[in-house]
């Protein structure tokens, strides 16, 4: 469809300047009703357009995909060895967090903080009231974590009181894992 078929090509009205109501009250109702259906035509092709665009969108985006898949599989599959590499250099030496090659940089980062989740609010709540009233305020992951330690359980990581040694109900925690990047330096040609 081209453009003008979405709207009346043989309308003869000017829609950049306001609509006016005649003044008899019988014909103002009668051009509310007209507008009403305008309102309603105008509206379904509206929809009609933005559905034709939203399935081109889509057509466009699956053939994206297809066409990306394969780069993306070759990105991978050559950020794998570099990572690792990274990770074997990090083992030897923590303070290699930035490896600078000449053409970008490689990246590890490892959290210092272990993250804490909120599994059951009441039991956290509970324990709370007793041991720590003053995260009272409402479950603080961010207090809970200062306030406690974790502990390797057959279940997973756990928050325990470092006061008392006890696991705290209602938490899970997580160790932090190195997160990795890769920056290439623009303008380099390969």
């Amino acid at each position: 469809m081209e453009r003008n078929d979405w709207l009346d090509a043989t309308s003869d009205v000017d829609y950049d300047t306001p609509a006016v109501l005649p003044d008899d009250d019988m014909a103002a109702r009668e051009r509310v009703d007209w507008h009403i259906r305008q309102v309603a035509r105008y509206d379904q092709r509206l929809n009609e357009l933005e559905a034709t665009f939203e399935a081109e969108i889509a057509r466009l985006r699956a053939r994206l995909d297809m066409l990306a898949a394969p780069l993306r599989r070759a990105v991978a599959w050559h950020e794998a060895p570099i990572r690792s590499w990274h990770e074997a250099l990090m083992a030897q030496d923590a303070s290699r967090k930035t490896v600078h090659m000449p053409h970008g940089s490689s990246k590890m980062r490892t959290p210092t903080r272990p993250r804490i989740f909120l599994d059951d609010e009441a039991a956290v709540t509970e324990w709370a009231r007793e041991h720590h009233p003053e995260l009272l305020r409402g479950p603080n992951v961010t207090a809970l974590r200062d306030a406690l330690d974790i502990a390797s359980t057959e279940d997973g990581y756990r928050a325990v009181d470092p006061k008392t040694g006890e696991l705290v109900p209602g938490l899970s925690a997580q160790v932090p894992m190195p997160t990795w990047s890769l920056d290439l330096h623009p303008g380099d040609e390969f």
